[in-house]
């Protein structure tokens, strides 16, 4: 029968997932995390990922730390919190960091989560906020894609935006800053209207990478994201995680093998 096959398979399952599990708490055990680097400016790249894990919501905080003229980020130990992204998770997570490293900190590229600008203000931090997210934003709202019924509009706001991220001289912002006001104004969605918003009260976040050209900035936080990908294909192949002591080990195991991702600043030199 359908359920005497199933139970065969699940036995026949059940040695083998002991024995990875074995070999990823030895592994665990004999491999350290990966050394973080001290010598200042020091860049953070931060992002969150939310599970369901067991009938409750957690939130992974995820770090990377990148030397000014380095060309990959070292990742953090992330940090676990029950509930959604926060404040105070951010506040947890990042106060793991070693003191030298923390200390060496001179910018942090994210999303723009209040949690993570409250933090990067109080100690002094340059903030270089996600263009990938803001245009991303956008695109929900008024895709400038073919098929789009409004392309036009999808279209012109990728232009204006993309203008403000990356000309030089912020006094060449303003007649598009004027044309982005006046779309927001007149605009019947309130989630665009939001996103505009934030965008033309924040723009010079945007544009920090243009200001300190020394640091070599990243202007996305693609870099937490693509280990937000591995964590996310690490649950899809083990089929979800029944708990989060599971689900750390895992996590651990592929941090403590993969040290780093790749982070290409901008204009950095061959």
């Amino acid at each position: 029968s359908a359920d005497a096959d199933k139970l065969a398979i699940n036995k026949s399952e059940a040695p083998l997932k002991v024995h990875l599990r074995r070999s990823r708490d030895i592994y665990n055990a004999h491999r350290t995390w990966p050394t973080l680097p001290t010598t200042p400016p020091l860049i953070l790249i931060a992002d969150a990922l939310i599970q369901h894990i067991d009938g409750e919501w957690w939130t992974i905080y995820v770090m990377l730390i990148r030397t000014a003229d380095g060309r990959s980020a070292v990742i953090a130990p992330p940090s676990y919190a029950r509930g959604t992204e926060s404040p105070a998770g951010w506040e947890q997570a990042i106060n793991t960091l070693p003191q030298a490293t923390h200390c060496a900190i001179q910018a942090i590229v994210c999303d723009g989560h209040r949690g993570l600008l409250w933090y990067a203000k109080i100690y002094g931090w340059y903030i270089q906020r996600c263009h990938f997210h803001l245009l991303a934003a956008i695109h929900g709202r008024r895709s400038w894609s073919t098929r789009s019924r409004h392309r036009l509009l999808g279209e012109r706001l990728r232009q204006l935006v993309s203008y403000m991220l990356y000309v030089p001289e912020q006094a060449l912002c303003m007649p598009a800053f004027a044309e982005l006001e006046c779309i927001m104004d007149e605009t019947s969605s309130r989630v665009l209207r939001s996103v505009l918003s934030g965008f033309l009260t924040h723009y010079r976040d945007y544009r920090t990478y243009l200001v300190y050209p020394e640091l070599y900035l990243p202007r996305t936080s693609n870099t937490a994201e693509s280990l937000i990908g591995m964590i996310r294909s690490l649950c899809y192949r083990a089929r979800g995680f029944r708990t989060i002591h599971a689900l750390r080990a895992w996590i651990e195991a592929l941090i403590k093998h993969r040290r780093t991702v790749r982070c290409n600043g901008v204009h950095q030199p061959n």
